[in-house]
């Protein structure tokens, strides 16, 4: 959800950000869409049964895309129409909406309350995350995606093109599972108590171009700005170890000015900054694992 005009973060939501959506008349898109109701209200022209369908199929459509947020306690004109909140927890109200969806859709929901301080009513915005297994089912084995600002049932090339690429981004995510794997075991072995002796760092046990290839492979990963961000500092570490390299090398040809008094500090200070690198490399790639669901060592 780059480039948007509200924050991607819904903890980030406050109801300056409901203001701001309201002032400029914003209108619902790819990414965000806005609901009057968080509850069946009764006087829609629809039965429950038919209202909690639809908010269902929001959920879906969303998580069948890019993912996006919804607004409840908006207007689709924008103007604010904050509810009494639920005698219940409100992410219990929430999960009534996807708890059959399959697989389930993954949200995140936040409480926005109104300003005056003689009322509490609130607005819900709840943030739907894209699917990392394509296509989501409704309850009633139906398909919706979001296109533009509305929910739009896939028809069959969709839903089977959604598979493939289920199928793909799967193959694409166990393998980079294994060059992570691989990684952290050559870290744990060599580099977690690494020797400063008078021998070249050792930069060919770092499959760099590897790690690149299934990174390049992964870009659904990006998606997510924490995601994001650690990769990119992952991949900055592994362009840094190889410009690293590179440099020992014309160091060691007599190409550039070598700054060391002799071969065996120059190897023992570049095995030391090697070190430092691929420490941080390490670091990164552990963040990388909790803020998502790879599995490494």
């Amino acid at each position: 959800m780059e480039n948007q005009s509200f924050p991607s973060d819904i903890s980030e939501w406050t109801w300056e950000t409901i203001e701001s959506l309201s002032d400029v008349d914003h209108p619902e898109n790819t990414y965000l869409e806005f609901k009057q109701y968080l509850q069946y209200p009764g006087s829609t022209g629809t039965t429950e049964s038919e209202w909690r369908q639809s908010v269902e199929r929001e959920f879906t459509a969303f998580a069948n895309a890019s993912g996006g947020i919804i607004a409840f306690g908006m207007r689709d004109d924008t103007e604010p129409r904050p509810f009494e909140p639920p005698e219940h927890d409100i992410s219990q109200t929430v999960k009534q909406y996807i708890h059959d969806t399959t697989p389930i859709v993954q949200t995140e929901v936040t409480t926005i309350p109104t300003p005056s301080e003689d009322t509490n009513r609130v607005i819900v915005a709840v943030r739907v995350h894209e699917a990392t297994r394509k296509p989501v089912a409704t309850s009633d084995s139906a398909f919706y995606v979001r296109i533009n600002d509305q929910k739009q049932p896939m028809n069959r090339e969709q839903v089977e093109s959604r598979f493939v690429e289920t199928d793909r981004r799967q193959q694409a995510v166990r393998q980079l599972e294994m060059e992570l794997d691989s990684f952290v075991e050559t870290y744990e072995e060599t580099f977690s108590d690494y020797p400063l002796i008078d021998q070249p760092p050792d930069y060919h046990l770092i499959d760099r171009e590897a790690l690149k290839e299934v990174f390049r492979e992964n870009t659904h990963l990006y998606t997510d700005e924490r995601t994001s961000e650690i990769i990119q500092g992952i991949l900055a570490k592994l362009r840094e170890i190889d410009s690293h390299e590179r440099q020992y090398g014309r160091m060691l040809n007599g190409v550039v000015f070598n700054p060391y008094e002799d071969r065996e500090h120059m190897n023992q200070k570049t095995r030391m900054q090697f070190r430092d690198m691929v420490d941080r490399l390490y670091e990164l790639i552990q963040q990388l694992s909790e803020q998502t669901n790879l599995q490494t060592p």
